[in-house]
């Protein structure tokens, strides 16, 4: 078993302050995020103010964010041994 954590809609920083405390705690897997993700580049490109690439460019550099975001926290610091 294990937990994940949700974005549930909030802004990037919420959700990064969200997996950089539970990057710790056993049990944890993983994240899910949606519209965290997605929705800003989804208007964008609905609006015509972005092409469907760039929307997708968008969206992969937002993901890779959170991704980078928990390898960091889950890294061992210097001098800790797991």
């Amino acid at each position: 078993m294990g937990c994940i954590i949700l974005g549930r809609g909030e802004d990037a920083k919420q959700v990064r302050d969200w997996l950089r405390a539970a990057a710790g705690v056993p049990g944890f897997i993983g994240f899910a995020v949606g519209r965290t993700v997605f929705w800003e580049p989804l208007v964008a490109w609905r609006a015509q103010k972005t092409t469907r690439e760039g929307a997708v460019a968008e969206v992969a550099r937002r993901y890779k964010e959170f991704v980078d975001t928990l390898d960091t926290a889950r890294a061992p610091s210097p001098g800790r041994t797991e």
